[in-house]
């Protein structure tokens, strides 16, 4: 394995270690607490395979593990700057409700037309 490889990996870890610490903690919350935590909890997973999907060079590499929170942070920034995932869920609810509605008036035209 070289050094780079190795240093991916521990990232991998590092960043795995955050979220499981995270996820233990909330599981001592209550489950209103747990309820409203449900979008930071998929938005994170979303992350990590995010960031371990990611190529870096050993300076990136040996930076990132020196940082301390990455997935919160990361969050706080996601928090900052949610307008893309917005209209990338309003643009599925209005591709998919816009075809269930041609489907709908298809059906019921075959209906008509028997």
């Amino acid at each position: 394995m070289t050094k780079i490889e190795k240093m991916k990996e521990k990232f991998d870890n590092k960043i795995e270690q955050e979220y499981k610490e995270w996820l233990e903690a909330l599981k001592q919350c209550t489950p209103e607490v747990i309820i409203e935590k449900c979008y930071e909890k998929v938005t994170k997973e979303e992350m990590i395979y995010n960031l371990k999907g990611r190529e870096y060079t050993i300076e990136e590499l040996k930076a990132l593990l020196k940082a301390h929170g990455i997935l919160a942070e990361c969050y706080d920034e996601w928090l900052k700057s949610d307008g893309n995932f917005n209209e990338l869920l309003e643009y599925a609810v209005e591709t998919r409700v816009d075809s269930i509605i041609e489907e709908f008036k298809e059906i019921n035209k075959k209906g008509r037309e028997r």
